[in-house]
């Protein structure tokens, strides 16, 4: 609820936000921590993974003022990313340390975004996991870099998933070792002195303890077998026994939103903790958020780049759970009471304006000081960005948008969803069905559809306009069929539920609308009322005289003369078109007059 309010004081005082934002950049919010790294040997700018760790002093200042020195082990991190022009770091102490508030740790990770020209995706991803409550979801802060007097631009400052009070709060030592353990979902990479389990089909790296005795390895084992076997059954009751389900529909959700590409080989951890199964902490989402490359050979990064369809829904053990209706009503109830902050994410004054009008300064300086291009692809795994900095933000912008809409609907935020029109038996009429869950408490509902370019369109349905209602144990599917105008060209067209029941707007789903032309259409102009190419005042008198039924309509006359898309040719057309001719315009419909389209009359 505080979310939903929040997101309504965005909107009402978006004037007030923006100038507040702006203010803020110009006072300097834009500073961040600074950290200073000098090697002993004072090659930390040309140190590889290989290498391992070296040694160094770092500086930590932090922005109130306040300094950390001391000696550190520092070395290149990360697994893809370590080949990265821009290199990903880790740096440790002797013995557990504060860090910028951030709770005590030895480890530290700094990771570089190389492969995002936002810098953002891997942000938003554990800002989203905070606000889910996924338990020991790292704490972060953009950071700036120096390694050996070179500055290396912006970086995120991260505790890495491990265990710890102030990390992953697991008892790794009771019972001789056998007590809690963190595991990583590791398809194929091997690395010396990783244990490997696999299970039923699935492969894990133990991730704590470290270095698992024999007894210890066998108990992991055991208590994993528990876990896949009770999944794999399909049995419900067994999944809740083995595993806490409102973790994992949290994880779910969150790497769904994202289309985590890796959701299926690496990066992926559960932990075990008193009994049960836990899903998390989150990690690596610099290749989600539409960044794997479209033009992969693989299914997945071609599944991912774009914000439509699901993904992690066919991934690990995550593929039985959805099969289950509990668990997507769980799924679908805590998207519900969070859909207000997806929908902040990318709105106007929201999460993404937030972090630009406060790092915005510290995003420039990592392009424009430290040299790296944002238009540049650093790996054949991401897609190719857009030439600016700017640009590639309003790609996220909208590919979050579009997920949210699509996702929403698919996962039946607040219990509706909107199936997939067809134009198949005739591209003039439209037919689709809405779905309302038995459960979701809606009684009213309104579905708004509407188009603006090239043509203004707009219809409001409700539930009594559908042609059948289906009943169904779990909802109710209410089929529609509707006739859209014979000016309709190729275009969005986006259909919207409101209901009273409904706390928050849904977004609306855009759908493609396709008149096929066989290359027999003519070109014809809206409002072209006796087809002479141009729009008069004779087009206003020949409506009128079809209206009182001195003149006949056929299928073309029909197709330029409704120009209100009501079905009924009549003397609001004509006033339509006066109003048009009079400069005077009252609404879109207004607008369409004289517009062009294609009409095919064995089509209409």
């Amino acid at each position: 609820m505080k979310k939903f309010i929040s997101l309504l004081l965005c909107t009402a005082m978006l004037i007030s936000l923006f100038c507040v934002s702006v203010n803020a950049a110009e006072d300097g919010a834009a500073a961040v921590p600074k950290i200073y790294v000098t090697t002993d040997d004072g090659n930390g700018n040309s140190i590889e993974k290989a290498d391992g760790y070296v040694g160094a002093k770092i500086k930590i200042e932090d922005t109130d003022g306040s300094v950390l020195e001391d000696k550190t082990s520092f070395k290149v991190r990360g697994n893809s990313t370590a080949l990265a022009e821009k290199k990903p770091f880790t740096f440790k102490f002797s013995k557990k340390k504060d860090v910028l508030g951030m709770g005590k740790g030895k480890k530290w990770a700094l990771l570089a975004n190389c492969f995002d020209p936002t810098l953002m995706r891997n942000y938003i991803a554990f800002d989203i996991a905070q606000e889910l409550g996924i338990a020991y979801t790292s704490n972060q802060k953009y950071v700036e870099l120096w390694v050996d007097d070179v500055y290396k631009g912006c970086y995120t400052l991260m505790e890495p998933v491990q265990e710890g009070k102030d990390r992953v709060d697991i008892d790794i030592e009771s019972n001789n070792g056998m007590k809690d353990f963190l595991l990583e979902v590791e398809q194929q990479r091997v690395e010396e002195g990783v244990t490997y389990i696999n299970s039923n089909g699935y492969r894990f790296a133990v991730s704590e303890p470290e270095e698992p005795n024999d007894e210890q390895v066998a108990y992991i084992q055991e208590k994993t077998d528990e876990m896949t076997s009770a999944f794999i059954s399909r049995d419900y009751s067994r999944m809740e026994e083995a595993a806490d389900m409102e973790s994992f529909a949290k994880f779910y959700l969150l790497n769904e939103f994202v289309k985590n590409v890796d959701a299926n080989y690496s990066s992926v951890f559960y932990y075990y903790k008193d009994g049960k199964f836990f899903a998390g902490p989150p990690w690596d989402y610099d290749l989600a958020s539409g960044n794997p490359n479209p033009e992969s050979k693989s299914p997945s990064y071609q599944n991912c780049a774009q914000p439509e369809k699901l993904h992690v829904a066919y991934t690990n053990m995550v593929y039985y759970l959805m099969l289950k209706n509990e668990f997507r009503d769980v799924v679908r109830r805590i998207y519900t009471e969070h859909y207000a902050y997806f929908c902040d994410i990318y709105s106007e004054g929201g999460l993404m304006d937030r972090l630009l009008g406060q790092y915005g300064e510290v995003f420039s300086r990592n392009f424009s000081e430290a040299g790296w291009d944002a238009g540049k692809k650093y790996t054949v795994q991401q897609r190719t960005p857009e030439p600016t900095f700017e640009e590639n933000v309003s790609f996220l912008r909208e590919w979050y948008s579009r997920r949210n809409t699509w996702l929403g609907n698919a996962l039946y935020v607040y219990g509706v969803s909107v199936n997939e029109p067809d134009q198949k038996n005739d591209p003039h009429i439209l037919n689709f069905s809405v779905d309302i869950k038995r459960d979701s408490g809606i009684k009213d509902l309104t579905l708004e559809l509407a188009a603006d370019e090239p043509m203004y369109y707009r219809r409001t349905l409700s539930l009594s306009d559908a042609q059948r209602v289906n009943t169904y144990a779990s909802r109710k599917n209410y089929i529609y069929k509707i006739s859209l105008p014979g000016w309709i060209v190729p275009e969005k067209l986006s259909i919207r539920p409101v209901s009273p029941e409904i706390e928050t707007a849904l977004e609306p789903q855009s759908y493609d609308i396709v008149i096929p032309d066989d290359g027999t259409a003519e070109t014809l102009a809206v409002g072209d009322a006796n087809l002479d190419g141009e729009i008069t005042v004779d087009d206003a008198t020949q409506i009128q005289r079809i209206a009182a039924e001195i003149t006949a309509a056929d299928e073309k006359t029909t197709a330029v003369a409704d120009i209100n898309a009501d079905g009924v040719i009549d003397i609001t057309e004509a006033t339509k078109i006066q109003q048009k001719l009079a400069e005077i315009y009252t609404d879109g419909y207004t607008r369409n007059i004289g517009k062009k389209f294609r009409f095919n009359r064995a089509e209409s």
